[in-house]
């Protein structure tokens, strides 16, 4: 049922959220085509260093540390790509 919910839903919801998005974001949109929303990936990632850790105030999150000898411009992307892999 969830399903024929998520189908009306995606049928319907551009005429609200362009308007939205250009009152609330500022962005001028003069066009825009629908993406497919089924993304399948195969993705295989090493972590230098992740380590779900546990602070003496009881707090617990997870540690996640890559080891560069030089910047990447892209280096953001590539955290997030791990980050959205742990958390999957």
């Amino acid at each position: 049922m969830a399903h024929d919910y998520d189908k009306i839903l995606k049928e319907n919801i551009a005429s609200l959220l362009l308007p939205l998005t250009e009152k609330y974001l500022g962005i001028k949109i003069k066009d825009s085509r629908e993406l497919k929303d089924k993304l399948q990936t195969t993705i295989e990632k090493e972590p230098d260093f992740i380590r779900i850790v546990k602070t003496d105030t009881e707090e617990e999150f997870i540690l996640h540390i890559e080891f560069q000898t030089q910047d990447e411009e892209g280096m953001i992307y590539r955290m997030q790509e791990y980050y959205g892999g742990v958390l999957k």
